[in-house]
């Protein structure tokens, strides 16, 4: 998608909350793509926390969503392939 192209959150198929969140960490959260459709696309996002005074990462939850593309008018769109 270029400039002036978005996605909105169409659905969450799943998260696994393994660990909560203490005071004094930072909480990352990093995504990838797991599958590309016509007008949609598969996210899988990954929530860790680093403590500010150890250092020490700690995975806490996996989510897995489903993204449409939107076009300049806010209408549905072809994806481009993963």
């Amino acid at each position: 998608l270029g400039p002036g192209y978005g996605v909105v959150t169409a659905a969450m198929d799943r998260t696994n909350f393994i660990q909560p969140i203490r005071r004094w960490e930072i909480m990352t959260l990093t995504s990838r793509l797991t599958q590309v459709w016509n007008s949609s696309a598969e996210t899988e996002v990954t929530i860790t926390a680093t403590s500010f005074r150890t250092g020490e990462t700690r995975h806490i939850a996996t989510a897995n969503m489903v993204l449409v593309g939107l076009d300049k008018r806010r209408k549905k769109c072809q994806m481009p392939p993963l």
